[in-house]
């Protein structure tokens, strides 16, 4: 009866387990780009920066 129950339970368990992994993992990838957008709008600002720099001394 227990082996039954944990059965039914882990199938239970199991549908909601998959979709919190693929969240998390969505999540991740999301992070990722967050992070490389951001990293890449950093760079441009610097950049833009650095030209108005030049420019102001000029």
């Amino acid at each position: 009866m227990k082996q039954k129950l944990s059965r039914l339970q882990w199938s239970l368990v199991n549908p909601r387990l998959v979709d919190a992994m693929k969240l998390s993992f969505k999540l991740l990838l999301y992070q990722e780009n967050l992070v490389s957008y951001a990293t890449g709008l950093y760079k441009t600002s610097k950049k833009n920066f650095q030209r108005g720099k030049c420019v102001s001394s000029d």
